[in-house]
């Protein structure tokens, strides 16, 4: 749990590697804006789904006939409410694996991501932290912030979202979960916003809300005094 205005942090096994599963999504999507601000696309720029992009996993992509075109805006938010594997590979081979390994490492993070290899790669709790501050900022200064904000706050699975679905802010979260790994990565959006991620390998819905709710009270007593 890294707040964003004091700074203050509270972490175990932070900096300890595992499997991103789909929390990887939220970096590259990022990666992938940041090249449309350049000029490299539009949300409206249409892409062909490809052979290259099939994925047996989540996602609603791959029930579509290869050479099936869809808006960038689509792409993006099939990634953001279905976690959709194929969709992601989209934006993989669309904006590159190179450029986004080269983005990440600049950011102190870890990198690993190859087209021909590894597509998903490995993240810390301190890397996800990094990116997740990367993201909030581009929210307020991106050229498509809005859009990717709305498509966050939003996003399916979250067990972040769920554990403080009584608290009156916003939760904007990518998940990412497999048969033996269950993690969420967020950006609580209370009085005083703060990320919250926790990566694990045991799979467990529930233990992911308690999370956050220990998390959203210790940032609760943190600011009373």
């Amino acid at each position: 749990m890294l707040d964003l205005d004091s700074g203050a942090l509270i972490g175990y096994n932070a900096k300890s590697y595992i499997e991103t599963a789909s929390t990887v999504k939220m970096p590259f999507m990022l990666y992938s804006l940041k090249c449309m601000d350049k000029g490299a696309a539009k949300l409206n720029t249409k892409v062909s789904y490809t052979y290259q992009d099939f994925n047996t996993g989540s996602g609603v992509v791959k029930d579509n006939p290869f050479g099936t075109q869809f808006t960038l805006s689509t792409i993006f938010h099939y990634v953001c409410k279905y976690s959709d594997n194929s969709a992601y590979y989209i934006l993989q081979r669309t904006f590159g694996i190179d450029g986004y390994n080269k983005y990440i490492s600049s950011l102190g993070c870890k990198t690993s991501v190859s087209l021909y290899g590894n597509r998903w790669g490995y993240v810390s709790a301190a890397d996800s932290a990094k990116e997740w501050i990367q993201m909030y900022d581009y929210f307020k200064n991106g050229k498509y912030g809005s859009f990717i904000k709305n498509e966050l706050k939003n996003s399916g699975f979250s067990n972040f979202r769920e554990g403080l679905r009584n608290k009156k802010y916003n939760v904007y979260s990518k998940c990412g979960f497999t048969s033996f790994l269950h993690h969420d990565t967020a950006v609580i959006e209370a009085e005083h916003p703060y990320v919250l991620i926790c990566l694990t390998t045991t799979v467990n819905s529930e233990r992911l809300q308690n999370v956050a709710r220990a998390a959203d009270d210790i940032h609760d007593e943190m600011w009373r005094y």
